[in-house]
């Protein structure tokens, strides 16, 4: 049997199931070989959902300490103002508190300085 066309012993039928053969065959691993690299980028998402899950999980307990961590250095960045151009570049603004009141004087009397009233009345 020739498998070239112009032959006289050449079967049209014979060469159509081969050429159906092949790419079923091709067909087959091909969509075997997507399924394991499906089932491969599953499983792998699988694991980094759940890595991810123990992360959050952690920052949430840690969450008051974070906080108070930033506060503590919020505060120090008071004193240096390089510190507070760092703490913006992450989208923490700190702004000064105002200066404490300070008491209210006494009327001075004559000849002696004002000296502070005494807290919680006169």
């Amino acid at each position: 049997m020739s498998q070239d066309p112009g032959t006289p012993n050449f079967d049209p039928v014979a060469s159509q199931w081969k050429l159906l053969l092949t790419l079923s065959v091709a067909g087959l691993l091909a969509s075997a070989s997507l399924n394991v690299f499906l089932l491969k980028q599953n499983r792998m998402l699988t694991f980094q959902r759940k890595q991810q899950q123990e992360q959050f999980a952690r920052t949430r307990q840690m969450e008051t300490a974070l906080r108070s961590l930033v506060q503590d250095v919020a505060s120090f960045s008071l004193q240096y103002p390089e510190a507070r151009g760092i703490l913006s570049k992450y989208g923490i603004q700190v702004n000064p508190a105002p200066p404490p009141v300070a008491p209210p004087m006494a009327p001075a009397a004559s000849g002696r300085p004002a000296a502070p009233l005494p807290p919680g009345g006169r």
